[in-house]
């Protein structure tokens, strides 16, 4: 069976290549650049390039993901960008 989607909107991206993506319920969500991309580094580490000055000049970009109970709290797996909110300021 797939895993189910939801939605949320990234928070921060850190130095470290990894960020935190708040769920329509609150809670945020840890997750690794290579989730944007699973199976192809190369191309994740292309779309987290992209991403980061968006999210530092415009917070809000949208996403789905698939929310996983990690050992270290909640975690987001296969991290797709839907879009940027913008106009929110």
């Amino acid at each position: 069976k797939s895993a189910v989607k939801v939605s949320g909107t990234i928070q921060r991206l850190t130095d470290k290549k990894f960020g935190f993506i708040r769920d329509e319920q609150g809670v945020d969500h840890f997750f690794h650049y290579t989730e944007l991309d699973p199976g192809n580094s190369a191309r994740a580490l292309e779309i987290w390039d992209n991403l980061r000055p968006t999210v530092e000049s415009e917070p809000g970009t949208k996403v789905r993901f698939v929310p996983v109970q990690a050992p270290r709290g909640p975690r987001a797996n296969e991290v797709e960008v839907v879009g940027v909110v913008t106009g929110n300021r």
